[in-house]
C-alpha cells in the first residue's frame, strides 16, 4: 500500500507525475522501472541506480550512466507555468549535478542543477526557449552534502520567471527574462542526469520527483513528508508574494476629426513583502476619468503597500488641450500630431504619439511599447499566472493598455483588461486603459488591485481569503484605504 505520511495528503490539483522510491506502488527495491502513482501509464527506465532505505527509500546516484529517463512526452507545458518538485540528499558537490533534465541537446530545454565545489554550492533552475531567450535563477540557500532537502523549481515561460522554494518556504524569484516562448520538446525527461550519461550526473539519493502543470509553493507537501526527511516544519511563513496594479488612465475625448489617446495602463509592481504582525494598509487606486475639452488628463490612482506604490496610469490627450497624453505607470497616448505620456521604470511603458496611440501596457522589465506613429492599439498586459486563479481579464492578465481611436476606425485594447474602442471603460480590477473616442467624453480607466500569496493556510485577515495549491491568497479589490492584519 502507498507510504502514509503524518501530516496528511499531498496537493493533486495540477499533479501529472509522482514517483517515489518509499511507495512500493511506485518502487520495489531491484526493479528497473519506477512508476508514477498518480497516473501508472507513466514509466521511468532506471539506469545504474541502487536502492537505500534510509528515509524510507531512495534511489542512489553514484556514477555518470545513473539516471531515470521518462519519456520525451512527459512534462511538456509550452508556455504554460509547471513545478517540478523533489526531496533528495546530495553525497557530492563539486561542479555541476542535473538532478532532472529536459534537454534533447538542443532548444528548448530546461533543468535543475546543484553548482559550486568543496561540499557545498547552490541550486539552479533554468530554461532556454533558443539561443538568445533565457530565464535563470540560483538559490540564496547553499546545499551542502549529506543534508535532505525538498525543493520546488517553477517555470513560467509566458511570465519570464523561474522561481525556487527550499523547505516549505520561497528562496528566491529570477530577475525577467529575456524573451517568451514554448519549453515543449521531444527530450526525455531524465531524473539524476543532464543526459543518459554525462559528466554532470548528479551524486546522492533522491526520494520523490514530482511535475505540475501549475505553480505550487511545497509548503503542504513539505508537512507530509518533513518527518521522514528529519526536516522541521516551518512554523509560519515569514513572507509572500504581492502584486500592485494601480488604476488605469481614462482617454481622451473631444468633438472634433482628431484621433483622441488611449489611456495608458496603470503601473504594476510585483515583489516579495514581509510578513509583519500587525496591521498594514492597502491603496487600491480607482481609474482616470476619460477627458474632454476642458483642459482635464484624467490620469489614474496609485495603488499601494509598504514602502511600494504603483503609479496610476497617465490619461489619453484630448481633441484640443491637453493633447499631450499623460505620464503616469504606463503613459496615455497623444492625440494626432501629439506626443504621448512617458511610463514610469520598471511599472510601465509609453503610450504612443501622433495618431491617437493606445496607452503602454503595464509590465515589469521588457514587455514591449505600444506601437508608435498613426498605431491605435493598446499596449500589451502582463501575465501573472500565480495570481491566474482569482483576477485579471483574461484570467492573470493585468495592465492593457486603452485603444486609441482614429478617425479611420478604432484601435484595439492591450490584452490584459485594456479599455477596448469607442469609449469603453478599461475593466475593473486589472488597471487597464480606457478606450480613445473621437466626438464625447473619454472613457474610464479600469480600478486597479492588490493581491497577496503566501504558503500554508490563512494566517492574516483583510481582502477575499482564497485557497489554491495550498496557499493561502487575499485579494482586494475595493477602491480606496484596505488593512491587512497578519495574526
Amino acid at each position: 500500500m502507498a507510504v502514509q505520511y503524518a501530516f496528511g495528503k499531498i496537493i493533486t490539483q495540477g499533479l501529472d507525475l509522482n514517483v517515489d522510491a518509499a511507495d512500493p506502488t511506485s518502487y520495489t527495491s531491484g526493479s528497473s522501472s519506477w512508476i508514477s502513482v498518480v497516473n501508472r501509464s507513466i514509466t521511468g527506465s532506471i539506469i545504474s541506480c541502487s536502492y537505500s532505505s534510509d528515509f524510507k527509500g531512495g534511489l542512489v546516484f553514484n556514477n555518470q550512466s545513473a539516471s531515470v529517463q521518462f519519456p520525451g512526452t512527459i512534462a511538456n507545458y509550452g508556455t504554460g507555468s509547471f513545478t517540478i518538485e523533489m526531496a533528495f540528499r546530495p553525497s557530492s558537490i563539486n561542479g555541476i549535478h542535473y538532478l532532472v533534465s529536459k534537454n534533447s541537446g538542443s532548444f528548448p530545454n530546461w533543468g535543475v542543477y546543484l553548482s559550486e565545489s568543496g561540499g557545498s554550492g547552490k541550486l539552479f533552475a533554468e530554461y532556454r526557449i533558443n539561443a538568445s531567450v533565457s530565464c535563470s535563477v540560483s538559490s540564496s540557500t547553499v546545499f551542502a552534502t549529506g543534508s535532505n532537502y525538498f525543493v520546488d523549481t517553477i517555470f513560467s515561460p509566458l511570465e519570464r520567471r523561474t522561481y525556487i522554494n527550499v523547505d516549505g518556504g520561497l528562496d528566491v524569484i529570477s530577475t525577467v527574462g529575456n524573451g517568451t516562448g514554448s519549453l515543449t520538446t521531444t527530450g526525455s525527461l531524465f531524473v539524476g542526469n543532464l543526459t543518459g550519461s554525462s559528466s554532470q550526473a548528479y551524486s546522492g539519493s533522491i526520494f520523490n520527483v514530482k511535475a505540475y502543470s501549475t505553480f505550487t509553493s511545497g509548503f503542504n507537501n513539505f508537512k507530509t513528508i518533513s518527518q521522514r526527511i528529519n526536516k522541521p516544519i516551518p512554523a509560519r511563513p515569514s513572507n509572500a508574494l504581492a502584486l500592485i496594479v494601480a488604476g488605469g488612465g481614462g482617454s481622451g475625448g473631444g468633438g472634433g476629426n482628431r484621433a483622441q489617446g488611449g489611456g495608458g495602463a496603470g503601473g504594476v509592481i510585483f515583489t516579495s513583502i514581509p510578513l509583519n504582525i500587525g496591521n498594514t494598509s492597502i491603496i487600491v487606486g480607482d481609474g482616470g476619468l476619460g477627458g474632454n475639452n476642458a483642459g482635464f488628463i484624467g490620469n489614474g490612482q496609485n495603488s499601494s503597500i509598504l514602502t511600494y506604490v504603483a503609479i496610476g496610469g497617465g490619461g489619453g490627450g484630448n481633441e484640443n488641450s491637453p493633447a499631450t497624453g499623460g505620464s503616469g505607470g504606463s503613459g496615455g497616448g497623444g492625440t494626432q500630431g501629439s506626443a504621448a505620456g512617458a511610463g514610469t521604470v520598471n511599472q510601465g511603458f509609453s503610450g504612443s504619439s501622433s495618431g491617437g496611440g493606445g496607452g503602454g501596457g503595464g509590465g515589469y522589465g521588457g514587455l514591449p511599447v505600444a506601437r508608435l506613429s498613426f498605431a491605435h492599439d493598446g499596449g500589451p498586459g502582463l501575465f501573472v499566472p500565480l495570481f491566474e486563479p482569482v483576477a485579471g481579464s483574461p484570467a492573470g492578465w493585468f495592465a492593457g493598455g486603452g485603444a486609441g481611436c482614429y478617425v479611420t476606425g478604432p484601435g484595439r485594447g492591450g490584452i490584459g483588461g485594456g479599455g477596448g474602442s469607442g469609449s469603453v471603460n478599461g475593466v475593473s480590477n486589472t488597471g487597464g486603459g480606457g478606450g480613445g473616442n473621437i466626438s464625447s467624453t473619454g472613457a474610464k480607466g479600469g480600478s486597479g488591485i492588490v493581491i497577496i500569496r503566501y504558503s500554508g493556510p490563512p494566517i492574516a485577515t483583510g481582502g477575499t481569503i482564497t485557497s489554491v495549491g495550498g496557499d493561502t491568497i487575499h485579494t482586494f479589490t475595493a477602491t480606496g484605504s484596505s488593512t491587512f492584519t497578519v495574526l
